[in-house]
């Protein structure tokens, strides 16, 4: 199975720097390529209501605490074969705080740690007065997201997304438009 996590590193770092821009109002875009026939490109939206409660996805080319945005990975097969047994991984960066339940498409499992992935909601095991106990796990704490894609056609595409706020605490996150390949 191929996984697309390797990205994640590159991508992860230009996601910091985008983050950090669009909340001091620059816009830029970064692109690292690599000749990789599996390109990846993520992208930040602001979600807008307008009065009538109707939402509107706008460029993030400004953000600040509080904000709801948008943040999406389309993996693109730029290839002339299909790509099979993928595994696609969103990053929920630091700065960010997963919206729960807003994974789409439907199906994609989450971590707070990178390692283990389970469908929402997650829980753990904690020591409370001497016993273990489960707990959830707030989707505050999400730092990924990851959906098995059976095949991604030459040409064709496969797009997550997935909705968080941006954190009161933030000094760091998301991409206005990263580029990158495994």
């Amino acid at each position: 199975m191929r996984s697309v996590t390797a990205t994640v590193k590159t991508v992860f770092a230009a996601t910091a720097v985008l983050l950090a821009l669009a909340m001091a109002g620059a816009s830029q875009d970064a692109a690292a390529q690599t000749g990789d026939p599996l390109q990846v490109i993520l992208t930040l939206k602001n979600v807008e209501v307008n009065s009538q409660g109707q939402e509107a996805l706008t460029e993030a080319t400004r953000v600040k605490p509080g904000d709801l945005v948008e943040y999406r990975a389309v993996y693109t097969n730029s290839g002339k074969v299909p790509m099979r047994q993928l595994t696609a991984t969103l990053p929920i960066p630091e700065g960010l705080d997963y919206v729960a339940n807003s994974a789409r498409p439907a199906g994609a499992l989450a971590s707070a740690d990178g390692k283990e992935f389970a469908p929402e909601p997650l829980k753990r095991t904690v020591e409370k007065d001497g016993k273990s106990v489960t707990e959830i796990i707030p989707a505050s704490e999400y730092r990924f997201l990851r959906w098995e894609v059976k095949a991604i056609d030459p040409g064709k595409d496969f797009a997550a997304r997935a909705r968080a706020k941006v954190s009161q605490a933030t000094a760091q996150p998301a991409p206005q438009q990263a580029e990158g390949a495994r």
